[in-house]
């Protein structure tokens, strides 16, 4: 770990190459792709910095499905402790609710809350013999004000909490918006970030 924490706090090299190349080269890059929605993959993302402050920092493109890989476990867990990007829903599997999530996978949401599953679909698509044209992870928000708007439409998102006892879904329900709250900074704890996959796709 001590390796980990030396290498993202004396890396003012990888920083100006990175800065470099996109300084050089972002004119380029804006006149190819405009503003269209972009996916990057960085290979070797090491603690995540180059990544956040460059690439999404400085570069002015329209990144909406960013993705850091490293061989190196420890600095994932350092970039995921420097840059965090909270998952809501896994946040709140744990032991007081579980028990009411056992047939969570017979039901389907149009809403996706992992990034990842661009690639996935992406991928399935494929392999069942379809073009895709694209394949889109998108980032929106909305205001669910007042608390009984998004208590309900909270609810209605999420089928098993029809097996909750009224004291478990109150208590459920107060997680959840502490989780919102905390994302959005105590500012409009109702207005609630959310994404989604846009796919076109043609059976070849």
């Amino acid at each position: 770990m001590e390796f980990t924490q030396d290498y993202c706090k004396y890396n003012s090299l990888q920083l100006r190459d990175a800065s470099t190349f996109f300084k050089k080269n972002v004119n380029f890059l804006k006149d190819q792709f405009k503003d269209k929605p972009l996916r990057i993959l960085d290979i070797g993302t090491g603690c995540g910095k180059v990544l956040h402050e460059v690439v999404l920092g400085e570069s002015g493109l329209n990144f909406v499905d960013v993705i850091g890989v490293d061989k190196c476990s420890e600095l994932i867990m350092q970039a995921r402790k420097n840059y965090i990007i909270v998952n809501i829903w896994e946040t709140l599997v744990n032991s007081k609710y579980k028990e009411y999530k056992s047939n969570i996978n017979d039901y389907f949401s149009s809403l996706c809350f992992n990034e990842e599953a661009t690639s996935v679909v992406k991928e399935l698509l494929e392999k069942i013999g379809f073009k895709v044209i694209f394949v889109e992870y998108k980032k929106h928000d909305f205001d669910f004000s007042p608390r009984e708007r998004f208590d309900a439409t909270t609810n209605a998102l999420n089928p098993f909490i029809k097996a909750m006892p009224k004291k478990v879904l109150k208590e459920f329900n107060d997680d959840l918006r502490s989780i919102f709250k905390l994302l959005n900074e105590g500012d409009k704890p109702f207005n609630i970030p959310y994404t989604s996959i846009d796919i076109l796709a043609k059976k070849i």
